[in-house]
């Protein structure tokens, strides 16, 4: 989980991507097993910024999971775009 301010950046997010496919059981298991090993081995740390895990989510998804990585890639998107005056 990542915190990010709900009354700005969630609700832009919100905003931008109103829904991400969920992947299949297998999948998610898969990817959550890459996860911790990726966590044991310190490449990932529970402070890496949201952007990160954007796209590390992306790349583990992009030939197992392709509806969620472009629904993940919009995410990043509308993060990446997010201006705090608006």
């Amino acid at each position: 989980m990542v915190d990010i301010p709900k009354d700005s950046l969630h609700k832009h997010i919100h905003s931008c991507v109103s829904y991400i496919p969920v992947p299949n059981e297998t999948v998610a298991e898969q990817t959550l097993y890459q996860l911790k090993l990726l966590d044991k081995a310190g490449a990932i740390t529970a402070s890496d910024p949201i952007e990160k895990r954007l796209k590390l989510l992306i790349v583990l998804f992009h030939y197992v999971a392709e509806p969620t990585a472009e629904a993940l890639k919009k995410q990043l998107d509308a993060v990446q775009s997010y201006s705090p005056s608006r």
